[in-house]
């Protein structure tokens, strides 16, 4: 279920971790569900394996309400996926990959897809990018409400940014809205205890 894994594709190192972790009684819910209780986490990006809906079912469940879960591997920016997901109750928000589903008119579909069940979508861009700045049109476009592009150490990367600061100047534009945020109320003590 959310037990830790160990892939031969992980580095030695991690795989060890995460057999110390499941010889200790850990499993990967348990391990973030204190971290969201530890500190002031507002999202986490795939959690659990891809193929766990068990896992990622009870993950939603128990942590869905104070953070965003964010799909990326889980729903690989697939309708087919992400319908399966929300009629699961796994997740509360994708990550959406243009070159990934292949079709702005796919992506497009898993974006009204992921805003009509309550889901945060969350755009972002993949390896391989150019100074292109269509991203952030799309994520603006959208109403996304988020953006992944990384630390603007590239000109691909600032070139979004760029857009992004171009768009908020814009007095004719306004912000269409954003799915309601993780009730982040409920992570005020850890915040506390990290800002004392």
């Amino acid at each position: 279920m959310a037990r830790p894994r160990a892939p031969r594709s992980l580095p030695a190192p991690v795989r060890g971790v995460l057999r110390l972790l499941a010889a200790a009684g850990w499993t990967v819910l348990g391990l973030v569900a204190s971290w969201v209780e530890d500190f002031p986490v507002l999202s986490v990006e795939d959690p659990l394996d891809e193929e766990d809906w068990e896992g990622w079912r009870e993950i939603t469940h128990r942590l869905g309400a104070r953070v965003h879960l964010i799909g990326d591997d889980l729903f690989t920016t697939n309708l087919t996926r992400l319908r399966l997901g929300i009629a699961r109750g796994c997740a509360t928000g994708v990550l959406v990959k243009v070159n990934q589903n292949g079709t702005l008119s796919g992506t497009l579909e898993v974006l009204a897809e992921a805003r009509a069940a309550g889901y945060a979508p969350v755009v972002s861009a993949r390896s391989g990018e150019t100074e292109d700045d269509f991203l952030a049109d799309l994520a603006v476009g959208t109403g996304a409400g988020q953006i992944k592009v990384g630390s603007v150490r590239s000109s691909e990367r600032l070139a979004k940014y760029n857009q992004l600061l171009r768009i908020a100047e814009d007095p004719t534009l306004s912000y269409r809205g954003y799915p309601a945020a993780p009730d982040a109320s409920r992570n005020h003590q850890a915040t506390a205890r990290l800002s004392a």
